[in-house]
């Protein structure tokens, strides 16, 4: 190797080692800004009970007329609806009086389109007052997150950073959409099903043997007919 050649591979060996540590420098810069990073949009969910207490008198087991108004004011203003859990809460003590006080209120609460729960479900909110019957309703109250966010800069994705506004739209709709908040908690119980139904779909699904779609054009769903001549049709003239 000439002479002329090692000073210039040692400059090129030199600015090599410093564009290495530059691009290493800012790979670590880079890091910290990925570790820093805003966790993702998510949805909190929680869950919330309402108590209101129904008093009956000594001795007796018919819902008053105040009672009454005064269960369907709780109910109104709480908003409960058919996927809130309602139970009809009460101290055990054996007394007969108490297990048709519960029955009232359980059938009082089905008059209002509520399935309450079984009166030996549920949970007591404390100790139970005497001659009082306690109605709980829980539900899942759904905390969207806060959007829109445009805390960060939108210009500035040279390390590809992902945005403060990204996800929002698409967690915020979920959260609006949800019919029943708790099924971002847990599935739903598959309830009892026709085992060989089932397994008949699951076959005509796979081998290409289900229903064809109904037709949007015709009325009666069937498949649209086909177009006959309108010259009153045959051979003759």
């Amino acid at each position: 190797m000439s002479a002329y050649m090692k000073p210039r591979i040692r400059k090129f060996g030199f600015a090599l080692g410093v564009g290495l540590i530059v691009t290493l420098s800012g790979c670590a810069d880079n890091f910290e800004r990925w570790h820093d990073n805003q966790p993702p949009k998510q949805l909190k969910v929680e869950q919330v009970h309402y108590s209101h207490d129904v008093n009956f008198a000594a001795g007796d087991d018919r819902l008053a007329v105040s009672e009454r108004e005064r269960l369907d004011s709780f109910l109104a203003h709480a908003q409960v609806g058919s996927t809130d859990k309602v139970y009809v809460n009460l101290e055990p003590d054996g007394e007969r009086v108490t297990e048709r006080r519960v029955s009232t209120v359980a059938a009082f609460l089905k008059l209002r389109g509520l399935k309450p729960a079984s009166p030996t479900t549920g949970f007591a909110e404390g100790k139970a007052k005497d001659n009082t019957i306690q109605v709980v309703v829980r539900r899942y109250l759904v905390t969207l997150p806060g959007c829109p966010d445009w805390t960060s800069d939108t210009s500035d994705t040279f390390n590809n950073d992902v945005h403060s506004n990204y996800g929002c739209a698409t967690v915020s709709n979920l959260g609006m959409m949800v019919a029943d908040p708790e099924d971002l908690v847990r599935g739903r119980t598959l309830s009892p099903a026709d085992g060989d139904y089932l397994r008949t779909s699951i076959v005509n699904y796979r081998t290409g043997k289900t229903k064809p779609l109904l037709d949007p054009k015709s009325s009666s769903g069937s498949a649209e007919p086909t177009m006959e001549s309108s010259d009153g049709g045959g051979d003759g003239g």
